[in-house]
């Protein structure tokens, strides 16, 4: 794997590992590959998993040392002086102890309990109607929300969100009757980096589910054997669905889904015949510059939806009541003049405010507007933007080179 991807590697990896202790096995010879990884995992807190257990005889001294001043204040080391038949003897008797018994989770229809083993790469957004976060829990659900890939819908059950017109435009669009022979028609919500377009295809994704339709998210996925896994996912999905019943798929960012690509969603859908829509999350710079067919998967494009970075008048409205909800500013009034002694309208602009102001959004912010540098800058990313301008509008590069200054 490149390094570039390992962020969005670690990122997942953390969220499924969830704070329980990682035994790194293998690293014999490798020491110097680890130490890498292990400061682009500490770089963020994140995906600072702990603590993190090694086999002592794997590592040489130097590379223990190492590991351990990396580690300083920011997670726990531990190095096992037993061989690796030791360690495993000692987990084992420790099942065999006997474990805690798990929190019930909220219950499934029968049906689509099947669609649970398939969490790696897709999830589902019905199951996470309603929260399991109490809303006094304010400082998570406020990361959850400024973390938007991450596949957690809590923040938006506490109605966390900003609301944005264009949702209900996106919403009729999408639950309109359509032609039979669109019968995987495809949307699109396009937008510059850290311009909320994915918290906007988030809510809409909600809103859906609540409704009581069947909606999915496609997660960015680094497994080998993904199209085994997909190609099952289907054909489960075939089985359990109501034929009659449209499912709703959401892929965030088909260019960097990882192992999966927009085409082998497109083809197995196709293959099982699964009536559904798509709503491909896309940025601007990759919208322009690729191949539609790279966006879409090949299929029909329905409708193409534009996230202004310009605030309309009932969002200007709804601001000062919001950056009071997130605790930003005491009450109305403040934020009201706030507001006025702005020069600027724009939704990037309000989003360089909650950059300063609202705690753990920097990083989610900064983190996407380097990306979008980093593609622009990477040797063949720049080639394919230099031949999509040149085909299409170089404008935009303006803007996304501006975004990092």
């Amino acid at each position: 794997m490149r390094r570039p991807a390992w962020r969005y590697a670690l990122n997942e990896f953390a969220d499924r590992v969830h704070e329980r202790p990682v035994v790194c096995l293998g690293l014999e010879g490798c020491g110097w590959l680890f130490l890498d990884l292990l400061s682009q995992m500490l770089s963020e807190p994140e995906t600072a998993l702990r603590p993190l257990i090694f086999i002592e005889s794997e590592l040489h001294k130097r590379t223990r040392s190492l590991l351990t001043q990396l580690a300083q204040g920011k997670t726990q080391i531990v190095f096992v002086g037993a061989p690796l038949g030791g360690l495993l003897s000692r987990i084992r008797d420790t099942e065999e102890a006997g474990a805690t018994q798990p929190l019930a989770l909220r219950q499934l229809q029968p049906k689509l309990d099947r669609l649970v083993a398939f969490q790696d790469i897709v999830t589902l957004v019905n199951n996470q109607l309603p929260s399991s976060i109490d809303s006094a829990e304010r400082a998570q659900l406020l990361d959850l929300l400024f973390s938007p890939t991450l596949p957690r819908w809590d923040p938006f059950c506490h109605k966390l969100d900003f609301r944005r017109s264009v949702e209900n435009h996106i919403l009729d669009a999408i639950l309109k009757p359509l032609p039979i022979a669109r019968s995987l028609p495809v949307f699109s919500i396009v937008g510059t980096a850290a311009s909320g377009k994915t918290t906007v295809a988030k809510r809409v994704a909600f809103d859906l589910a609540s409704k009581g339709h069947l909606v999915f998210w496609f997660r960015r996925t680094f497994y080998p054997n993904v199209q085994a896994m997909l190609s099952e996912f289907f054909r489960v999905l075939g089985e359990t669905a109501d034929k009659k019943a449209r499912v709703f798929f959401f892929v965030d960012d088909p260019i960097g889904l990882g192992s999966v690509s927009m085409q082998s969603i497109a083809v197995l859908a196709q293959a099982h015949r699964i009536k559904c829509i798509f709503l491909v999350i896309a940025r601007t710079s990759d919208w322009r510059t690729r191949e539609r067919e790279e966006m879409t998967g090949g299929l029909d494009l329905e409708k193409e939806f534009q996230l202004s970075d310009q605030f309309d008048k009932q969002e200007l409205g709804a601001l000062p009541n919001y950056l009071v909800a997130l605790q930003i500013y005491a009450d109305k009034r403040i934020a009201q003049a706030e507001l006025a002694s702005s020069a600027s309208r724009i939704a990037a602009d309000t989003l360089g405010l909650l950059y300063w102001l609202v705690p753990g959004t920097r990083r989610p912010i900064e983190a996407s507007v380097q990306e979008e540098f980093l593609r622009l800058g990477e040797r063949a990313g720049f080639s394919r933007v230099i031949i999509g301008a040149y085909n299409k509008t170089s404008a935009f590069l303006r803007q996304a080179y501006a975004m990092p200054a």
